[in-house]
């Protein structure tokens, strides 16, 4: 891994490209940078597991009602228990977890903001 990378959460996530090489996955791993990028979550409404448990993602800045949430694959169910860790933390924010779902190589939880709880601040 470069030194120009450093990871996001504990967990460690790869993507494989078109030709079978595998590099950091882009929203655990980010060059020079210690947070997820609110802009990056906004735009693709998918976050990590690792960065919500490790708190790299800013819920306050969040613009959305739904939210995805991906815990890559792991061993022995270890991405389940990060999944649900993190939809617990986020049910603690406003967040209700609606379903669970297994898509490509990880586990998806996808979660819906309460009625009634702040969505991001805006500028007066």
């Amino acid at each position: 891994m470069s030194p120009r990378h450093q990871p996001l959460g504990n967990s460690v996530s790869v993507r494989r490209t078109d030709r079978g090489l595998t590099e950091p996955h882009p929203t655990l791993y980010r060059a020079g940078m210690s947070r997820v990028s609110p802009e990056h979550v906004a735009n693709v409404r998918v976050v990590t597991a690792a960065a919500v448990l490790a708190e790299e993602f800013d819920l306050a800045a969040y613009p959305h009602r739904h939210l995805a949430m991906v815990a890559h694959a792991g061993f022995h169910g270890e991405n389940l228990a990060q999944l649900l860790a993190a939809a617990d933390l986020l049910t603690e924010h406003g967040w209700d977890l609606l379903t669970v779902s297994q898509l490509g190589g990880g586990l998806h939880a996808f979660l819906r903001r309460r009625e009634g709880v702040p969505g991001p601040r805006t500028p007066a």
